[in-house]
C-alpha cells in the first residue's frame, strides 16, 4: 500500500550560505548537522545542482519548512510503502519507483494488472477555459485485487531458519521454496485406486464404464466410509 509523503532536496549551487543552511535544515529535519554539512559541501565542489536532504519527511517537518519561506529549499510529493506484516514477505511483494509503477517481484510482474487504466473525458469549455459540458469517451478501469496463497506462519519460519542458516554457513545468498499438496475428500468419502483387469472388453463400474484393454489403467471408485468388502466366495 502507498501513502502520500514529502521529501525534501535542494540545489548546493543555489544556496547561499552552505553553513547556515545546513545548520537551519538540520535543525527543522533532526539531522546532524556535521554530516548534512559534508555532504552539502561534497555536492557544490562537484558541482551537483541536486541533492536529496531528507526523504519521508513527517508532516510536522513539512509545514516547518513551509514557514520558513526559502526559495532553495524544495519539497517533493512521493508515496511511501507499508506492507501488511512489515518485512516478512515484502521482498515477494516487491516495491514501486517514484512514479508508483512496479520494479520488484509481485508489484512488477503484476503492474498492469495492479495499476488499472485511466479514463478519458473531454470538456468543452468558453474563452476563460471555464467549463461548460463534459462528456466521458473512455471510462476508467481500477486495478485488479490480487489475493497471494503465501501462508505468513510458514512463510515467517522460512525466513527465520534462512537468516539463521547464513549466519551458521557463513552463506551469501539462500533460497526456499515450500510447496503443500493437499488432497481433499468429499464428505463421508474417500477414493481408492486399484490395477485394471485385462480384459479388452468394456467393463461397469459404479463410477461408469472404462475399458482397460492395453493401458491397464487404474480403475478408482467412491467408496463409503467405514464399510467394509464382502469377502470373495471360491468355488465350493
Amino acid at each position: 500500500m502507498s501513502v502520500p509523503s514529502e521529501s525534501v532536496f535542494i540545489n548546493p549551487l543555489k544556496v547561499p550560505n552552505l553553513e547556515f543552511a545546513a545548520g537551519l535544515l538540520a535543525r527543522a529535519l533532526h539531522l546532524d548537522r556535521t554530516e548534512l554539512f559534508g555532504n552539502m559541501k561534497t555536492a557544490f565542489d562537484n558541482h551537483r545542482g541536486f541533492m536529496w536532504v531528507k526523504r519521508k519527511i513527517t508532516y510536522e517537518e513539512g509545514q516547518e519548512l513551509r514557514g520558513m519561506h526559502l526559495e532553495w529549499i524544495a519539497i517533493q510529493k512521493e508515496g511511501q510503502r507499508h506492507y501488511p506484516h512489515g518485512a516478512l514477505a515484502a521482498h515477494v511483494l516487491g516495491s514501486v519507483d517514484f512514479q508508483e509503477k512496479g520494479n520488484a517481484g509481485i508489484e512488477k510482474a503484476l503492474d498492469v494488472d495492479l495499476r488499472g487504466k485511466p479514463g478519458e473525458m473531454r470538456l468543452l469549455t468558453d474563452v476563460k477555459r471555464r467549463g461548460i459540458e463534459s462528456q466521458l469517451d473512455t471510462e476508467g478501469r481500477p486495478g485488479l485485487p490480487i489475493t497471494l496463497t503465501i501462508d505468513e506462519r510458514i512463510q515467517f519460519v522460512a525466513e527465520r531458519e534462512l537468516a539463521a542458516s547464513v549466519v551458521a554457513h557463513h552463506a551469501t545468498a539462500v533460497s526456499s521454496i515450500c510447496l503443500i499438496v493437499r488432497q481433499y475428500a468429499s464428505d463421508g468419502q474417500s477414493v481408492r485406486s486399484g490395477p485394471g483387469r485385462r480384459s479388452g472388453r468394456a467393463r461397469r463400474t459404479r463410477s461408469g464404464w472404462s475399458r482397460s484393454a492395453s493401458r491397464r489403467w487404474p480403475a478408482a471408485r467412491p467408496r463409503r466410509a467405514g464399510r467394509r468388502r464382502r469377502p470373495a466366495r471360491g468355488p465350493a
